[in-house]
């Protein structure tokens, strides 16, 4: 197997498509942590309502980075099996090769 073949093999239609989605929330939340000013008239319970909400999206942001990774992961372990069969094969069409030569 040559490194095209195993590098196709990979899900790279499902990483791409996530990995915007994963850019933005985290863009968007910067960005809106960023403009968030503390205004000395808001009352704790707004500013602890703000709080609880950029935890809920920090989890969920986590959450889809969690799922992203996992998949990256699966597909890595494909590739090094993949890639110990291949290696196992070589070696034995080597050898193969080495006795016929020899011979």
């Amino acid at each position: 197997m040559n490194i095209i073949s195993v590098l196709a093999k990979i899900p790279w239609k499902d990483i791409l498509k996530y990995g915007p989605v994963i850019i933005d929330k985290a863009s968007g939340l910067l960005s809106r942590n960023r403009s968030v000013r503390v205004d000395p008239a808001d009352t704790m319970e707004s500013r602890i309502a703000r709080l609880e909400q950029n935890e809920k999206d920090q989890a969920e942001l986590i959450k889809n980075m969690a799922e992203r990774q996992e998949i990256l992961v699966q597909s890595i372990q494909v590739l090094n099996a993949r890639l110990k069969i291949s290696l196992l094969i070589s070696t034995v069409l080597f050898l193969g090769l080495v006795y016929f030569i020899l011979r």
